[in-house]
């Protein structure tokens, strides 16, 4: 159960009980920091989402072998909406790199691979990637050249992925690079991810479903 507590301008953030709320939020711990946002006149004191340690040792080790070697990428999927702040529990890392990169990375993760490059195709996907296991967690790294979104309709979308728009993130004291916000709730749409969206809206307010 987390604690949230609404405040109006110009009054402490502890006043009267009355003004504590207790809401069942899932997927959020006390072991991470607090952090502010602000809704109209009511501000909302809550957690960050719950990452294991084993997730940010794996994104320390990844990004730190991307960076070491110059390699381009952009963090994308459900952690890149943890990066951005969404409420879902995370499970696999999703990364992107360029096509060229492929084989280097293969090299520089050789004693993590699961799977070696290969076509990845699924109801919502149809694209090539490696599949990595770092301290536990499932890495998939897949090239931005030849990736397609399907939509609901079965359609295959062409994702056009320009790796130099990523964004710059501190994310638990990690620098990491994600793919921008308004491009995560674009894809989220193409494949149906309602839910998703509707997340990923609530946090960007010149987006909504």
């Amino acid at each position: 159960m987390l604690l949230l507590l609404f405040t109006c301008d110009g009054l402490a953030d502890s006043q009267t009980p009355e003004q504590v709320k207790k809401f069942p939020i899932p997927y959020y711990t006390s072991s991470y920091s607090q952090k502010c946002q602000t809704f109209g006149y009511a501000r909302i004191l809550c957690m960050q989402p719950t990452v294991s340690n084993a997730h940010i040792a794996a994104l320390k080790k990844v990004v730190s072998v991307l960076n070491e070697h110059q390699i381009p990428y952009q963090i994308t999927g459900g952690f890149a909406g943890n990066i951005y702040g969404s409420l879902w529990p995370p499970h696999d890392i999703d990364l992107e790199v360029s096509a060229r990169e492929m084989p280097l990375l293969a090299g520089l993760f050789a004693n993590h691979i699961t799977q070696p490059l290969h076509h990845f195709i699924n109801d919502e996907f149809d694209l090539w990637l490696i599949t990595l296991d770092i301290h536990g967690i499932e890495i998939d790294i897949n090239q931005a050249e030849e990736c397609y979104l399907i939509n609901k309709g079965g359609q295959k979308q062409l994702l056009c992925t320009d790796l130099s728009t990523a964004e710059v993130r501190d994310f638990m004291g990690i620098k990491v690079s994600v793919q921008p916000l308004e491009q995560l709730i674009a894809y989220k749409k193409t494949i149906g991810r309602v839910a998703d969206v509707a997340d990923l809206s609530a946090i960007h307010p010149h987006k909504r479903p």
